[in-house]
């Protein structure tokens, strides 16, 4: 199934709705928003698990939105484009798709 179908699935669904339960607020520090999205710490694109607790975090809409556009879209759209990217993920990893870091 592909990435994007899989979030309309009804098994991630579910996990949603559980880790959304679990988690009520986002859990960056110090936000004290509702929770309503579930992100993966991994991207699933990069081999991360699908419905591990472990990999995912529960963020309010702002946050996501955040995350998403200075790690997930960053790293998607750049390294179609061949664009540098300066910086590291909360990980100390280099976000540049180019880095030597990150070559196999």
């Amino acid at each position: 199934m592909p990435v994007d179908n899989f979030y309309w699935s009804k098994p991630w669904r579910k996990f949603r709705a559980h880790m959304l339960a679990l988690r009520p607020i986002c859990e960056v520090n110090g936000c004290n928003d509702k929770a309503t999205q579930v992100d993966h710490i991994r991207a699933i694109r990069k081999g991360g698990a699908l419905y591990d607790p472990a990999n995912s975090r529960c963020y309010c809409k702002s946050h996501h939105s955040m995350k998403t556009a200075s790690v997930d879209m960053v790293l998607n759209a750049n390294s179609r484009l061949g664009v540098r990217v300066l910086g590291c993920d909360e990980h100390g990893q280099p976000l540049d798709p180019a880095h030597h870091w990150n070559k196999k």
